[in-house]
């Protein structure tokens, strides 16, 4: 019985402080185009819900289960250009280096092999600035159609 207490602890502490998610420039690599990724995870399930945007306003989901994006729709040319102007604000702005906690959170933006990454918890105070960006950019790119 201790033992599988002991296990339940271990899965339940790996779930919750992993950063499984994809590098961006892992990706970049093979992706010759602008782009900008947004993700949240971690929690119990440790899973971590990822969307690229692309200049095009084209939207896709990163599948960590078989390491590809896919297509989920898109937002409207004007969205995109907002959203990649407003990056072109924000992401000069530092952020410490990311502690694991329940849930973490990135913005990746690559082009030309540069890559940019903002990583954070829940643990850690991030700008306003930041924090109004993620929550904005993701939310409108989950419910791209």
């Amino acid at each position: 019985m201790r033992q599988i207490i002991y296990v339940f602890i271990a899965i339940l502490l790996t779930a919750c402080g992993g950063t499984k998610s994809v590098d961006v420039k892992q990706r970049g690599d093979n992706v010759k185009e602008v782009y900008l990724l947004v993700g949240e995870g971690g929690g119990f399930t440790g899973a971590y819900n990822e969307y690229i945007l692309y200049p095009d306003a084209r939207v896709e989901v990163w599948d960590e289960m078989e390491q590809e994006s896919i297509y989920k729709g898109s937002v409207t040319k004007k969205e995109a250009a907002d959203i990649f102007e407003k990056w072109g604000e924000i992401g000069q702005i530092e952020v410490p280096n990311s502690r694991p906690g329940n849930m973490n959170y990135r913005i990746g933006y690559y082009e030309n092999g540069v890559v940019k990454t903002l990583r954070w918890s829940d643990s850690q105070a991030v700008d306003e600035a930041i924090l109004d960006f993620f929550n904005s950019t993701y939310q409108l790119l989950r419910n791209a159609k």
